[in-house]
């Protein structure tokens, strides 16, 4: 199998860059971590689950 190098980023804004003109459907969108206009937010999502699912053992 083939991997094919879409760019040459040297910097973590050219990342991102490559993130937002690779996704063909837009569904790959960048977030900068200290980005104030558009901050990233962190959940505990297995607290979240929990309270709408059982646990089941030796899944």
């Amino acid at each position: 199998m083939e991997v094919k190098v879409l760019c040459n980023a040297e910097t973590i804004e050219a990342v991102a860059e490559t993130v937002s003109t690779c996704s063909r459907s837009g569904l790959n969108m960048q977030h900068m971590i200290g980005d104030l206009e558009k901050p990233v937010h962190l959940y505990d999502w297995k607290t979240f689950l929990a309270l709408l699912f059982i646990p089941l053992k030796n899944i």
